[in-house]
């Protein structure tokens, strides 16, 4: 169940092609390893820099880290439904 509902929101999520609210300036914030607005999400900073530093080039940076985002999200559904049954 929670497998297939983290798939479901990573299957919809890429055919939006939609960014969260924020995700720009985190974006911007992570390429370059800096603090965005407190606390500023260290976590997802640094995941986002690794996503970043494994680009194929500096222009695919926020597309990157957009996919990262979903990847996040679905295993975030994934272990709230873990953690609720």
């Amino acid at each position: 169940g929670g497998v297939r509902g983290g798939q479901y929101y990573l299957h919809s999520y890429g055919r939006t092609n939609s960014q969260p609210l924020g995700l720009s300036e985190f974006i911007t914030t992570s390429v370059g390893l800096q603090v965005g607005h407190p606390p500023g999400a260290p976590l997802f900073m640094i995941i986002s820099r690794l996503f970043a530093i494994f680009a194929p080039s500096p222009e695919t940076q926020s597309y990157m880290i957009n996919i990262m985002s979903a990847l996040c999200s679905g295993f975030t559904i994934l272990f709230l439904f873990w953690t609720i049954t």
